[in-house]
Formats: structure tokens, C-alpha cells, sequence
């Protein structure tokens, strides 16, 4: 606890800090209840195994307040859905100047000149307190923006 209000801080666990809690199920997904309501929450597979690593959670404190929480398990169709905080795109280039999504793209070197082939010359990731661009070409520049309202940019 500290002595401060703290909002959506973020608390994570391992899955091996949650077996020590409590009973894994088989092909279920934790999911967090404070004061009957679910807590924000992912799980993320770190390791790309198809088994979750670890759960994220977002949670309100007041000063010095400790807060319980019950953890249940879900089927991944039954997982809850909670307010989209978080974008993350590569956009590539297509014909006719138009940039197609995708989830996997191997950079071109400059060996044959610069050229601009990803949407905002990026993979662009940003929620609601930031923004940050990883150039997507030779150049390997990173920025990094804060924001003064929680607004996003939606592609």
C-alpha cells in the first residue's frame, strides 16, 4: 500500500504466483472480480506456447488501501470484454497508395535506397496516456508522445 490514490494501476501475475493461490483449470482463463464487478484484465502467452504466462490486471486504489479480489475461471469465448485501451497497427503499403494490416512483416534494408513502406512511416502503438512509433525501415527511430487527454487515434 502507499500513500497516494493511484488510478488503473497495473498488477500483474505470473501463472505460477496464481498456482500458488489457487486451482489452474485445464484450457480456462482467469478472469477478477472486485466488489462483484470484473477488474480489467489480459492474459498474455509470452512465450508462445498457447498457454497463458501471465495475467495484466487494471486496478483503482485509494491511499493505503489494499484491495481483495476473486479470481474465477473462464472458457476464452466466455473471456469478458472490457473498453479497447490499447492500438497497435503495421500498415504496408499496397498498390494505389492504399496500406494493408498485417501481423508480420520482415523490414527492407537500404541497400537499395530509402523508401517509405509502412502507414505513418511506423508500428504505431499507443492507449490512452501515450504514444509510441518504432520506424519500420533503416532508419530504426523511435518516438515517443504523451498525451494530455485519453483521446486515441483510431486507423
Amino acid at each position: 500500500p502507499l500513500n497516494v490514490e493511484r488510478v488503473d494501476e497495473l498488477v500483474v501475475l505470473t501463472r505460477s504466483q496464481l498456482a500458488g493461490k489457487t486451482t489452474l483449470q485445464q484450457g480456462m482463463l482467469p478472469v477478477f472480480t472486485v466488489g462483484g464487478e470484473f477488474a480489467p484484465s489480459q492474459v498474455d502467452d509470452l512465450d508462445g506456447d498457447g498457454e497463458w504466462d501471465e495475467v495484466a490486471l487494471l486496478l483503482d486504489f485509494q491511499p493505503n488501501e489494499k484491495i481483495e479480489a476473486e479470481v474465477g475461471f473462464v472458457t476464452a469465448g466466455s473471456y469478458p470484454k472490457f473498453v479497447k485501451r490499447t492500438n497497435l497497427r503495421l500498415g504496408i503499403v499496397q498498390g494505389g497508395h492504399s496500406y494493408k494490416e498485417v501481423d508480420y512483416y520482415k523490414a527492407p534494408t537500404c541497400k537499395d535506397g530509402f523508401k517509405i513502406i509502412a502507414q505513418g512511416e511506423s508500428v504505431s502503438w499507443e492507449n490512452d496516456k501515450i504514444g509510441f512509433r518504432d520506424y519500420f525501415d533503416c532508419r530504426n527511430v523511435k518516438d515517443l508522445f504523451g498525451k494530455l487527454t485519453e483521446a486515441r487515434i483510431n486507423y
